[in-house]
């Protein structure tokens, strides 16, 4: 992720910090941390900033970021929701097979992913 991309559109749109922080209710002590690179920027608020300068959130990552964001926030959901399933019922026999069938469907996933990513890498390579 790119948070130069951010200031030059703020730059070249003549927006302040305190806009764009007032703009997507942030703090502007925030969204200061967030452009010194002392916070790290969650997806959430990055899409925030996207729509409130018109543009895709695709806009602030090379390729390669892209497929490994999407990648990472994929697994991260599908992740959370095994954990939250488990969490929210009773431990048996049943609910540790429903964990293992959503581990194995995660990892599944998490490998086909890694396929495409290592595709797409290696084509761009020749």
């Amino acid at each position: 992720m790119n948070i130069s991309k951010i200031k030059e559109l703020l730059k070249e749109r003549k927006i302040t910090q305190k806009d764009l922080a007032d703009g997507i209710n942030m703090s502007r002590s925030n969204m200061n941390y967030i452009l010194m690179e002392k916070q790290d920027l969650k997806i959430e608020v990055l899409e925030k900033i996207a729509k409130y300068l018109s543009v895709d959130v695709k806009f602030f990552f090379d390729d390669s970021e892209i497929s490994q964001t999407i990648l990472g926030n994929v697994c991260e959901r599908k992740l959370l929701s095994c954990v939250e399933d488990v969490l929210h019922s009773e431990v048996n026999c049943l609910n540790i097979k429903v964990l293992k069938d959503r581990i194995l469907t995660l990892q599944e996933i998490i490998y086909a992913q890694t396929n495409i990513i290592s595709l797409y890498c290696n084509k761009l390579m020749f």
